[in-house]
């Protein structure tokens, strides 16, 4: 994707969070159900099972 007609500040927050995105938000854009949830959920424990 052409980037040129941005500023250089611009450029270097291109496709870059500016800070970390809320549970609202992301599931503005990742509808998920009960079920799916449940699923990520599962699957976050047994990659970290430290997290809390």
């Amino acid at each position: 994707m052409p980037v040129s007609f941005l500023s250089a500040e611009q450029r270097s927050r291109y496709g870059v969070f500016n800070a970390v995105p809320d549970i609202a938000q992301l599931g503005a854009f990742f509808p998920l159900d009960a079920d799916d949830r449940r699923r990520a959920m599962a699957a976050d424990d047994l990659t970290n099972p430290d997290s809390t």
